[in-house]
C-alpha cells in the first residue's frame, strides 16, 4: 500500500511539474469565448497550437479574418499564423505585416512571461504615421493542465491600451 501511496505522489508532483514547465503548454487551445466575455475584440475563433522545440515555443493561431481586413495593433502577435519565441529570456524576433515585433520569454513560476515591443517605421498607407505597440502576455495552465489562461497587456504610442484576459481548453 505505501509503494502504491508513494507511486501516486510521484505522479501526481510529476504532473504538476511538467504543467508547469513550457512543455506543459504544448497542445491544441481552442478560445472559449464563453468564459473570455472581457474580450469582445478578441479573434473570432481563434485556435492556437502550441509545440516546443527546444527553447522555442512555435505557436500555430487560426482564426477567422477580421471582415474589414484591418488588423488591431493591439493584437499584433496574438493575431499571427506562426509565432516563435523563445523561452530561455534571448531575444526573438519576426517582422509582422509593417511591423518588426521583438519578443523575450521567460518562466515566473507556473506562468511565461513575454515582454514584447511591435514598432512601424512607416506607415501602412501613404500620409499614414509610424507607430508602436508595447505589451505583455502571461500564460498559465489550470492545476488540471485543461486551461490555458492568456492575459495580455498592450498600449499604443497613440494612448489606447489593453488589458484582457482570453481563457483556453485544451483540445
Amino acid at each position: 500500500m505505501k509503494t502504491r501511496s508513494a507511486a501516486l505522489l510521484l505522479s501526481l508532483a510529476f504532473l504538476a511539474s511538467a504543467a508547469s514547465t513550457p512543455q506543459g503548454f504544448e497542445g491544441k487551445w481552442v478560445l472559449d469565448k464563453k468564459k473570455s466575455p472581457e474580450a469582445p475584440q478578441a479573434p473570432q475563433d481563434l485556435v492556437q497550437q502550441i509545440k516546443m522545440d527546444g527553447p522555442h515555443m512555435i505557436i500555430k493561431s487560426k482564426f477567422a479574418q477580421p471582415k474589414n481586413g484591418i488588423y488591431p495593433m493591439l493584437w499584433v502577435g496574438i493575431m499571427t499564423e506562426e509565432l516563435r519565441l523563445t523561452t530561455d529570456g534571448s531575444e526573438a524576433a519576426k517582422s509582422i505585416g509593417p511591423f518588426e515585433l521583438r519578443a523575450k520569454t521567460n518562466q515566473d513560476g507556473d506562468a511565461l512571461v513575454t515582454t514584447w515591443t511591435a514598432n512601424m517605421e512607416n506607415g501602412m498607407a501613404p500620409g499614414q504615421e509610424a507607430g508602436s505597440v508595447e505589451g505583455q502576455w502571461l500564460r498559465s495552465i489550470s492545476g488540471d493542465g485543461r486551461v490555458m489562461t492568456l492575459q495580455i497587456k498592450g498600449k499604443c504610442s497613440d494612448g489606447r491600451t489593453l488589458d484582457t484576459k482570453l481563457y483556453f481548453n485544451r483540445k
